[in-house]
């Protein structure tokens, strides 16, 4: 996982490598490997945000119990919410509805990841330094379809079903469809039903 999301990895690697086991034990980074925190830290990431965000990916994850280095909760501007997430999906499965966890393969990036949640949820997360921006995203073959509210920033997208495709028409505003996430950054997004939004 480390090598997935330091410089110049792929995140294209991770479905791959992720363990699917509910008593797996996850995680970004622990004192173990934390140079500043162990002179003999185990294959320590260089750059904590590459950590912050491989904890990110684990919460947004179906299986496994995430453990979060108490620090990252505190530095990282979106760990908090990924925990928020977790606990919603969890409770949503519970409830019977689908949150089944599916890396969804509509863009062609090695720093960009989109995970369904059934049609419960979405993640999406950009490790890279630069904006990705695209002004369509062919969703069709995913679960996701209806209305959902990125827990951080409490901003809406909108997946519709149009001619048979269905496409994220709405990303914040109606003026703007398709995706767009800085750099360096992961977004939780949960369904909630359109009237209250609009």
């Amino acid at each position: 996982m480390k090598n997935a999301f330091t410089f110049g990895g792929d995140l294209r690697s991770l479905p791959a490598i992720a363990i699917n086991d509910q008593r797996s034990v996850t995680f970004g980074r622990n004192h173990d490997t934390i140079r500043e925190l162990n002179a003999q830290a185990i294959n320590p990431f260089n750059d904590a945000t590459d950590s912050y965000l491989a904890t990110a990916y684990i919460l947004a994850r179906q299986d496994g119990t995430p453990l979060i280095f108490n620090d990252d909760n505190l530095n990282s501007p979106y760990i908090n919410f990924g925990v928020k997430f977790r606990q919603i999906m969890i409770q949503r499965g519970e409830e019977g509805k689908n949150v089944k966890e599916n890396i969804l393969k509509v863009t062609n990036s090695p720093t960009v990841l989109i995970m369904e949640r059934g049609a419960e949820g979405l993640f999406v997360e950009n490790k890279g330094m630069a904006k990705f921006d695209i002004p369509v995203l062919d969703l069709t073959l995913s679960n996701l379809e209806g209305c959902y509210r990125e827990l951080r920033n409490n901003f809406t997208v909108v997946v519709e079903n149009r001619n048979g495709k269905k496409y994220i028409t709405k990303w914040g505003t109606w003026d703007r469809g398709g995706m767009n996430v800085v750099g360096r950054d992961a977004l939780y997004f949960i369904r909630e039903p359109f009237n209250g939004f609009f």
